[in-house]
């Protein structure tokens, strides 16, 4: 059911460096970012009652965010600093995105984890939970793209 969130970030990728180029490295981050919060906000207000059809336009958001930023953010980082320090800063980068994949799940998985229960049997509480992790995850969006309009340079 993700399968389509996965297939549009492969798709949509190849083209984030003509996105950077054209609009900038805070446009382009704060715009994918943007996205991604505005599919998470959309998911965390799934029912027992919504079809998969009805979060398929969101998933499909959060993958073309996701996109748009993977470039962008490795161009910003390896670039901010001196040639010779490239790999170094493209090792950083791989770094940080494993540490917040596993701060990201540890947190999100706070806010879900005691609601878990039994979903097969009663959905109300594991609805309530992930509504509440796809909730906090849209806000972290929103202050990563804030931050990107804040502290990125408008051109490298």
């Amino acid at each position: 059911m993700l399968l389509p969130l996965s297939l549009t970030y492969f798709a949509v990728s190849p083209f984030s460096g003509r996105l950077f180029l054209a609009l900038g490295p805070r446009a382009a981050i704060a715009t994918g970012m943007s996205m991604i919060a505005a599919g998470m906000f959309v998911l965390s207000q799934v029912t027992s009652a919504s079809s998969y059809l009805g979060m398929l336009p969101a998933l499909l958001t959060v993958g073309v965010g996701l996109g748009w930023i993977t470039g962008p953010i490795l161009t910003v980082a390896v670039s901010s600093l001196p040639r010779e320090r490239s790999g170094m800063s493209s090792a950083l980068v791989n770094v940080g995105r494993m540490v917040g994949a596993t701060l990201g799940v540890a947190i999100l998985g706070s806010f879900f984890g005691p609601h878990t229960g039994h979903p097969a049997a009663n959905p109300g509480p594991f609805l309530h939970g992930m509504r509440r992790a796809l909730f906090a995850a849209g806000a972290a969006e929103v202050a990563g793209a804030l931050i990107a309009l804040a502290d990125l340079r408008a051109s490298l």
